[in-house]
C-alpha cells in the first residue's frame, strides 16, 4: 500500500537526479523524526499567520494539530477555522518549497 503525499518537497534539480524516486528518500530510516522537526518549524509559522480569533480557538482544543510520525492531522469543530489553518499551513510550507496535496 503506498502512502499519498501530502506535503511534496521540491528539491534542486542536482538532488532530483540523484534521487530517483521519493520513496527512497521516505525510507531512511530517520524520515519520520525529520519530518515532525520540519512540521514543527511549519506549525510555528502558521500560528505567525493566523489572527488572535483562529489562535484562540488553537489554544482551547477547537482546532488541534497532531504530529506524530511521518503523519500530520488537523481536526477542527468549524469548517471555516478548520480551512483558514489549511491555509495557513499551505502557506508556511510554500515558504520553504513543500506544496500541500
Amino acid at each position: 500500500m503506498q502512502r499519498p503525499d501530502f506535503f511534496r518537497l521540491t528539491l534542486p534539480a542536482e538532488i532530483a537526479k540523484a534521487e530517483s524516486s521519493i520513496q527512497h528518500v521516505t525510507s531512511f530510516p530517520l524520515f519520520p523524526f525529520l519530518f515532525v522537526m520540519v512540521m514543527s518549524v511549519i506549525i510555528e509559522s502558521t500560528k505567525n499567520k493566523l489572527d488572535e480569533y483562529t489562535l484562540s480557538f488553537l489554544a482551547s482544543s477547537v482546532l488541534a494539530i497532531l504530529l506524530c510520525a511521518d503523519d500530520a492531522l488537523l481536526a477542527g469543530r468549524h469548517e471555516r477555522l478548520t480551512q483558514k489553518a489549511l491555509d495557513a499551513i499551505a502557506a508556511a510550507g510554500k515558504e520553504i518549497g513543500m506544496e500541500l496535496h
